[in-house]
């Protein structure tokens, strides 16, 4: 490339990548103007939006595929330049280590828009209070609590298109299921469900257009202020209108608390577990011997939920280095993006034997789909009891089912992976 090299734009500030020589620099070039080398052995092509390797079927296999091409933690000039760690233990500790490795930034590339999703944007000790409220809202006693009622859900979609036989399940299993009971556990219209799915999953696969994202969080935010404003007028029992009284250690919360709180429940609630649903059914079409082992042993579904979560893991959070530090043979340098990508540190081989295998009998699996540390996912009981009910339910109805023949599923890139689209029959259809 020699020097032509290219740049973004951030605000006043631009980055600038050029390779010279041995190493390959960002320059900062404001009026702290700063310099951070990075060696050769450290750099490795990848890209989180567009790389060839995710390109596959099977896209976790595909991230499984940088554990052997990459080093273990690596900085590519892909989206603004960031280093990536792939492997479970770096992945671990990077996500507990929230002194070197802060959550306040979430955006790669960086656009300079600091998005204060709370709690998920905050570090420690000011997140602890934050979620400690919020998690009296997702206790596993909530969650039994609502297990009639995602049950409900899960027959009366199921139903729509069991006689059907034939569903695009990413969309009306997988995708509208979690976002149904997560609308009506917030209190958000349901009848504007379509507006909202789409949204958000807009919002996830446009990660390179800063502009946009803007626009959806902007209109996100003012539907959020307006379903705010009639709890206030109107209180209900869902968890809207426990955010307008809410207080964290004894301090009512204020607007702009109230709005990122909900806006973070928002956009988190509508996309990972239907992430994470399509992979799984997906792999499950083409299994009819494990349909038919959850079918007739319906106990052994929360293992397969559990195996499921670890070999289809879909999130790819970043954080922000806080301070320069050396970790793991390389040397980070504060204001770095660094990508953690779970879908590899759960295909880790170093980690589990086999990680390629689905086995729902695999001894002493080690999950972190839902993340790790004080910043493990909030909603990680519900989206268990979610993808278990389902489960139950979808083999109550429905028999022996597969992909629809010549149909090829294909995934967004993005920080939060998904089927775009997975097309299953069963019944007559499947004598044809």
């Amino acid at each position: 490339m020699g020097d032509s090299g290219w740049s973004v734009a951030n605000g006043a500030t631009q980055n600038v990548f050029r390779f010279h020589h041995d190493e390959l620099r960002t320059e900062t070039v404001d009026s702290e103007a700063t310099l951070t080398a990075v060696p050769a052995k450290d750099i490795f092509h990848f890209d989180l939006y567009d790389d060839e390797r995710l390109k596959v079927p099977d896209i976790q296999a595909g991230f499984a595929t940088l554990l052997k091409d990459a080093p273990d933690i690596f900085w590519t000039p892909a989206n603004g330049g960031h280093w990536v760690v792939t492997r479970h233990d770096l992945v671990t500790e990077v996500m507990k280590d929230h002194v070197h490795f802060s959550a306040r930034e979430r955006d790669i590339p960086r656009t300079g828009i600091v998005q204060r999703m709370i709690p998920l944007f905050l570090d420690p000790p000011e997140h602890g209070g934050y979620r400690g409220e919020l998690m009296r809202y997702f206790s596993p006693k909530v969650v039994r609590d609502l297990e009639v009622r995602m049950r409900e859900w899960a027959v009366r979609l199921i139903d729509a298109v069991a006689d059907k036989e034939v569903c695009d399940f990413s969309e009306e299993i997988a995708a509208r299921f979690p976002v149904s009971i997560f609308m009506e556990l917030m209190g958000l219209p349901l009848d504007r469900f379509t507006e909202f799915r789409v949204i958000v999953r807009d919002y996830f696969g446009s990660y390179q257009d800063a502009a946009k994202r803007t626009v959806m969080r902007d209109f996100l935010i003012a539907e959020m202020d307006k379903l705010l404003d009639q709890r206030r007028r109107e209180p209900r029992e869902d968890l809207m209108s426990h955010l307008v009284t809410m207080e964290i250690r004894g301090r009512k919360l204020d607007l702009d608390e109230i709005r990122s709180i909900a806006l973070m429940m928002f956009i988190a609630g509508l996309d990972t577990v239907a992430g994470t649903l399509g992979f799984t059914y997906r792999y499950l079409a083409g299994d009819t011997a494990l349909q038919d082992r959850l079918r007739e042993n319906p106990q052994d579904i929360p293992k397969f939920v559990e195996e499921s979560l670890r070999r289809f893991a879909v999130v790819n959070p970043p954080r922000l280095v806080d301070h320069d530090y050396d970790f793991a043979g390389v040397h980070l340098r504060k204001g770095d993006m660094i990508a953690i990508l779970l879908p590899c540190a759960g295909m880790d081989d170093r980690n589990v034997e086999r990680p390629a295998e689905f086995d729902i009998d695999r001894p002493n699996r080690e999950m972190i789909g839902f993340g790790t540390g004080v910043h493990v996912c909030l909603g990680n009981f519900l989206a268990r009891a979610e993808m278990r009910i389902i489960t139950e339910e979808w083999l109550k109805r429905v028999p022996r089912f597969r992909m629809v023949p010549g149909t090829d599923p294909r995934s967004r890139l993005s920080s939060i992976i998904a089927l775009d689209r997975l097309d299953l029959e069963w019944g007559s259809r499947l004598e044809s």
